[in-house]
């Protein structure tokens, strides 16, 4: 973990440092709320066992080949591919007996993953007819040929990611689903992927789980533009909050933080809370209140 706060910093700082200050001469940490809270319905509840699934896949795509498929469940395909430009690396498992498969993405966890982090530029996406981060769209698109040799179009498919792998999870998923898969997505600590138009238009069944502490699902920072006047960066999909005791289930994203504390932030706690570990345990311990409840 020590190197992935190491490459995550770099990648926040580099950003020219006029986009990430304001001066705004403000003691409060919130200077702008994209959109009012908008809770999930009553009715709908998290799945955490589910979602405990999903972190766990998420996990074994950061592991080595050989410790990928000594944790293949028996009778399952399993395959790790590693992008032939940027190095990403993606994991699938599918199970033909259950007609279930899944896909995670490794997140940040070298140099090269470092570099498409700090990509903050958008393109276009010509078949989603969106812009996209580019270094994010360069990962999921390295992987996306082989992951598409290997998985069946009958099939759920699950996809999961942390941090980067995240991202490139949710740009993945909106791609099978155009293909016509069957698709739901678990995300841990994602950073945003693409701009406010696209964010307000986009829809997949996605739900990202954020800590409440955690920095890099504000990433790129909400000051940060990427020019062509493409507009800002923002989520688009269900969040659930972890916080300290229990959670918040929100319909979509809701921005309370003033970036010049966002960056003090980053170089004080060096993303302590953005370790997929940390995830973890939140999740086990809401599904163990689920089960009791």
């Amino acid at each position: 973990m020590p190197m992935i706060r190491q490459l995550l910093l770099i990648a926040v700082f580099a950003l020219p440092s006029s986009l990430l200050l304001t001066s705004c001469a403000v003691t409060r940490y919130v200077i702008n709320t994209i959109n009012p809270k908008e809770y999930c319905p009553d009715d709908y509840k998290v799945n955490f066992k589910e979602a405990l699934q999903f972190v766990d896949k998420a996990d074994l795509a950061y592991q080595s080949r050989d410790s990928v498929m000594r944790a293949c469940a028996e009778g399952d395909s399993c395959y790790v591919f590693v992008g032939l430009t940027t190095q990403a690396q993606a994991i699938v498992e599918r199970d033909d007996a259950a007609k279930t498969q899944w896909v995670a993405f490794r997140g940040t966890a070298t140099v090269s993953d470092g570099e498409l982090d700090a990509q903050y530029t958008q393109i276009p996406d010509p078949d989603l007819g969106v812009y996209l981060h580019t270094g994010f769209a360069n990962a999921a698109n390295d992987l996306l040929p082989d992951i598409l040799k290997v998985i069946k179009h009958d099939y759920q498919t699950n996809v999961s990611g942390h941090s980067l792998g995240g991202a490139a999870a949710v740009i993945s998923a909106l791609h099978l689903q155009k293909l016509g898969y069957q698709v739901k997505v678990y995300t841990f600590g994602q950073p945003k992927v693409t701009n406010l138009d696209a964010a307000d238009t986009l829809s997949l069944d996605l739900t990202r789980f954020i800590d409440d502490k955690d920095l890099v699902p504000l990433m790129p920072p909400v000051d940060w533009k990427p020019g062509q006047d493409l507009g800002i960066y923002m989520h688009f999909g269900r969040e659930v909050d972890l916080q300290l005791q229990g959670y918040e289930c929100l319909l979509r994203h809701h921005i309370e933080i003033d970036l010049d504390h966002w960056k003090n932030e980053a170089q004080k706690q060096a993303f302590i809370d953005h370790g997929l570990a940390l995830y973890r345990a939140k999740i086990i311990l809401l599904a163990a209140d689920t089960v009791k409840n």
